[in-house]
């Protein structure tokens, strides 16, 4: 299981060309969410994806927890294509040439 909040970096940032150096400090960040509720994310590792009876298994323990949690906390399954957290690298445009 894994707990978690995102927070950011009040204000809006200007249009920096590279990552900050320093992050701010954590009491300076704000929860992203305006409620201030945390992620939840309940994670089985299968092994052997091929068998069928372990994946049973791993589908049965999550149904477990979810079912222990019921009434504390509210598990869905998300949409699998939503979970991409990769982040597409955009270069900034080359500086403009001044004529001389």
């Amino acid at each position: 299981m894994f707990l978690h909040r995102l927070l950011h970096e009040p204000g809006v940032r200007s249009l920096e060309t590279a990552p900050r150096v320093n992050p701010p400090v954590f009491p300076a960040l704000q929860p992203f969410d305006p409620s201030g509720a945390y992620i939840l994310e309940a994670k089985v590792r299968v092994q052997e994806y091929n068998n069928q009876t372990v994946l049973e298994r791993g589908v049965n323990e999550l149904k477990a927890f979810q079912t222990q949690m019921r009434g504390c906390v509210d598990l869905d399954l998300p949409d699998r294509l939503s979970l991409d957290t990769r982040v597409k690298y955009k270069p900034p445009p080359p500086p403009t040439r001044t004529a001389r």
